[in-house]
């Protein structure tokens, strides 16, 4: 026999009073009647809430206040983080990026030092020194450094050289046909 007029899905409402609720759900009571405030929600008729009551009363966090919360767990892994990159760095397992930059510089001032005294003609020094830099511009992408802004220009010096080259070819090709041309007519 129904008596819901029909319906035959049963409403089972649970309804706990504040101090019944924080007991559940293991929170103080006082926090569970801030939330019930803060969310402009009145207790029945007996002073009980529904569960959903309840749930909006603990759920009392704003977007913006969620947003906050994530940030403030974010700066603490981050502290974290960089806790650990300094412990590793007194440990010396971790090198200061600026230590191995002069170091790495160093390196190339030598390199190309050794190239520049060595007995190789100007066009294969000037080879060499072009397919090192290239393969460093393309292993280091631009960042906006003072270096990765030389890479920039010295790709833009290749590719203004391929263009320079280009015509030139073509210039000669051009060249070429007017001449055999003239030889025909001939």
């Amino acid at each position: 026999m129904n008596l819901n007029g029909g319906k035959s899905k049963i409403e089972l409402q649970i309804r706990l009073t504040p101090r019944e609720a924080g007991r559940q759900f293991g929170v103080r009571s006082t926090r569970l009647r801030s939330g019930f405030i803060r969310q402009g929600i009145s207790p029945d008729s007996e002073g009980k809430f529904s569960l959903r009551d309840i749930y909006h009363a603990l759920d009392d966090l704003s977007d913006l206040e969620r947003e906050a919360q994530r940030a403030r767990f974010q700066a603490k892994i981050d502290q974290a983080e960089f806790q650990r990159l300094r412990l590793e760095e007194k440990r010396n397992t971790l090198i200061p990026a600026a230590v191995a930059l002069d170091r790495h510089h160093d390196m190339c001032v030598i390199f190309f030092q050794s190239i520049r005294h060595s007995s190789l003609s100007k066009a294969e020094k000037e080879q060499i020194k072009e397919l090192v830099l290239e393969a460093a511009d393309r292993r280091f992408p631009p960042n906006g450094s003072p270096a990765s802004e030389a890479a920039v220009r010295r790709q833009e010096k290749r590719e203004e050289r391929r263009k320079r080259e280009e015509q030139e070819e073509h210039r000669r090709e051009r060249q070429t046909v007017a001449t055999s041309r003239n030889g025909q007519a001939k």
